[in-house]
């Protein structure tokens, strides 16, 4: 629900939540997978939208950080640590 509403309120593509379940303490949310190329492997051949690239990857970040959490915890990556 929260995933439909984000991407609702953002219009952006996202990958939505298949499921998601809590063990041990800890919150675990498995997604699914968006289809494309990762960008680790499509940099090298962008020579010319870079800068935009990097502009919108910061802005996503940005808005997924600035999201109020629905309740006590945190998001993290899957392997610990912040976004």
């Amino acid at each position: 629900m929260f995933n439909d509403l984000y991407r609702k309120a953002h219009l952006r593509p996202s990958s939505k939540v298949q499921h998601a379940w809590r063990s041990d303490g800890i919150t675990y949310i498995l997604m699914e997978v968006v289809s494309g190329v990762a960008l680790a492997y499509a940099w090298h051949n962008m020579s010319d939208i870079k800068d935009w690239i990097i502009v919108q990857l910061r802005d996503y970040v940005a808005q997924i950080r600035a999201l109020d959490p629905p309740g006590y915890g945190a998001v993290t990556f899957v392997v610990g640590g912040a976004l």
